[in-house]
């Protein structure tokens, strides 16, 4: 995954539904355990200004 990705989320998290779309913006490598990565994802048609979320990889399904 890089940056410019749209995305598909694929965990319910608490205000955010399980299958809400964003663009990954950032991306960096998680300090624990140097395996994952962290994105910044930007939700597409959230009600919450500004949502940009972080959000591991194995939580995310690429579109395109």
């Amino acid at each position: 995954m890089k940056v410019g990705d749209l995305v598909k989320i694929n965990r319910h998290m608490l205000g955010i539904p399980m299958g809400s779309y964003g663009i990954i913006i950032k991306t960096k490598r998680a300090e624990i355990g140097n395996k994952a990565w962290i994105h910044r994802v930007q939700l597409i048609g959230s009600r919450r200004a500004n949502a940009i979320i972080p959000i591991l990889s194995r939580d995310l399904e690429v579109v395109a």
